[in-house]
């Protein structure tokens, strides 16, 4: 048997299909080191265009301006204050000042930013673009927090030379949404999983002395290890080339946030492995869950479709707390909604899903016995 597999294993490794989608994965995660490309520019100076811009429309609203009719005009002594700190903030940016500095200072104006936008401020130039939300100031004055502690550096959301695990960790928080990887997995389990058929040999493998179950369940074990390389071994690389170009840094904090009001801080490496978790937990749902589809349908495209259309409408439907389906957003795994009832935390969400996907195999496996063919 293990003869089967090296052989199926063989073949997925020689299939261009299976190595084009670890190709795509590998190139979105790597695209973003594309910036490197740009010309230096360090997390300060990509804030100094917004500390200037809230320099002047603070000083033309102690000059007496509004901003927009019905929008409170800040007190005189806060104004103040807050003049006070993004000028210090920018002379210690204009001076080069050591990052640990220029840190703590740009903790102190984002802590007095978010003292006013709790009591009511809403940050907006004088064309009426936001300078800042409630949510954004929290999530900037939880990382300031923490490196403030740590004596670390600060790294601006539109800094281009990162470290590997920042960088990482931002690609799959900015660029790496979960549809994405539902979509993706969905193609990938349906290629590979149907090309069996798509391709002439199901009534060879129907003249094979081997129980249908047994089939089925050699082809789910080799697509599972094929979906782990592809995945684990597109990761690695784009790694692998982040630090090539820079650093490590893996236990740089990262804001995140799912119901808009309350912030998780997690470190960049834990944020790595908890999102491949969910990637892998995810792909073996949509695996068994292609497996129970393909015993009903030889096509293609009709089984891709069908598996797209289960993993949506599944993933909204109303369902208790340990329903896994819910659990394809990674939001619900990594960060879940602070406060909400019956929510679990952690890596549970990939347990139920795991759960779920050996419950749908199982399922599958009993279909294939009952119907007698692949």
């Amino acid at each position: 048997m293990m003869a089967d597999l090296a052989m199926t294993l063989r073949r997925a490794a020689h299939d261009r299909g299976v190595v084009l989608f670890g190709l795509i994965i590998s190139l979105v995660l790597c695209l973003p080191l594309l910036q490197r490309l740009s010309p230096p520019r360090t997390g300060y100076q990509a804030e100094y265009a917004l500390f200037q811009t809230l320099q002047d429309t603070d000083e033309r609203l102690a000059a007496g301006a509004t901003i927009a009719p019905g929008v409170a005009t800040p007190a005189p002594e806060d104004l103040q204050r807050e003049l006070t700190l993004i000028e210090r903030v920018t002379a210690s940016i204009d001076d080069a000042a050591s990052p640990v500095r220029i840190t703590r200072q740009m903790y102190r104006l984002r802590a007095e930013m978010l003292r006013q936008a709790d009591h009511g401020r809403d940050y907006q130039d004088f064309k009426h673009r936001p300078l800042a939300t409630v949510l954004t100031l929290r999530q900037d004055v939880a990382v300031l927090a923490w490196l403030v502690r740590t004596d670390g550096r600060f790294y601006g959301q539109d800094e281009v030379r990162l470290p590997a695990g920042v960088q990482l960790a931002r690609t799959l928080q900015r660029f790496v949404s979960s549809t994405f990887v539902l979509l993706l997995g969905a193609m990938l389990a349906s290629y590979y999983l149907f090309r069996v058929k798509w391709l002439g040999q199901g009534d060879f493998f129907n003249l094979v002395p081997l129980g249908k179950g047994r089939q089925v369940a050699w082809q789910l074990l080799a697509a599972v290890l094929v979906t782990v390389v592809v995945v684990v071994g597109a990761m690695g690389l784009a790694t692998l080339a982040a630090l090539l170009l820079g650093g490590g840094d893996w236990s740089y904090p990262l804001a995140y946030s799912v119901d808009g009001q309350h912030v998780l801080l997690i470190t960049c490496g834990r944020f790595v492995l908890s999102y491949l978790a969910f990637w892998l937990a995810l792909m073996a749902v949509i695996l068994t869950m292609t497996a129970l589809v393909q015993q009903f349908t030889r096509h293609l495209a009709t089984g891709l479709l069908a598996v797209i259309a289960l993993c949506v409408m599944l993933q909204k439907a109303p369902a208790g707390s340990w329903f896994a389906f819910r659990y394809f957003d990674l939001a619900e795994v990594i960060a879940p909604a602070a406060g909400a009832a019956g929510r679990a935390p952690g890596l549970i969400g990939v347990a139920v899903m795991l759960g779920t996907a050996a419950l749908i195999g199982a399922v599958a496996l009993l279909v294939a016995q009952r119907r007698q063919r692949i």
